[in-house]
């Protein structure tokens, strides 16, 4: 597969998530959108790298018990040494960036307390060295646990996970303090 070939492909993907999310956000009543930062590792063809990230979503509630939410995501993460003052001349900072699309259950323990888990599909751009650039596909996980803060806002501690199966087998792993709001 050529570079055009591989690059039609990665937009052609995106699109169709676009177009799915869309078509499924407008049957619904009840869509939210939120954000987070957080720290963890990334890894490609090196060895780990502690990192810190960030990640915004779209999440809609189209599906019943068990898993009852439908969310939309980008998540960047680069090393965590980008962040430390020094001299940046001619230095490279690992980083990776993905795109997931992920079916969240969640299970209450009390009034405002609940946990949940996710599970879906993975595109990610693995730009661990310099020279690669690679779209790769896998499996996005997460776990979270939170409370409602009001009737329209959630704060939650969330583990995410993407490991891609094709190309570099990239992956990261990230804690993340993460709000929701619904609209």
């Amino acid at each position: 597969m050529n570079i055009l070939e591989s690059k039609v492909n990665v937009y052609l993907t995106i699109l169709f998530v676009l177009i799915f999310t869309t078509s499924t956000f407008a049957q619904l009543s009840t869509i939210s959108v939120g954000g987070g930062i957080g720290l963890g590792s990334i890894n490609g063809n090196l060895p780990s790298q502690t990192s810190f990230g960030g990640k915004i979503f779209v999440e809609a509630e189209p599906f019943v018990d068990p898993f009852n939410s439908l969310q939309f995501s980008f998540i960047y993460a680069q090393k965590l040494e980008k962040l430390l003052p020094q001299n940046r001349t001619n230095k490279y900072y690992p980083f990776v960036k993905s795109f997931s699309l992920t079916a969240n259950g969640k299970q209450l323990l009390s009034e405002n307390l609940f946990v949940g888990e996710g599970f879906g599909f993975l595109l990610l751009n693995d730009r661990t060295f310099n020279d690669v650039n690679t779209w790769n596909y896998g499996l996005a996980i997460n776990f979270f646990v939170g409370t409602e803060v009001s009737t329209k806002m959630e704060l939650t501690l969330n583990l995410e996970y993407g490991l891609t199966l094709t190309n570099t087998n990239a992956s990261f792993a990230l804690f993340i303090l993460q709000g929701k709001y619904y609209l």
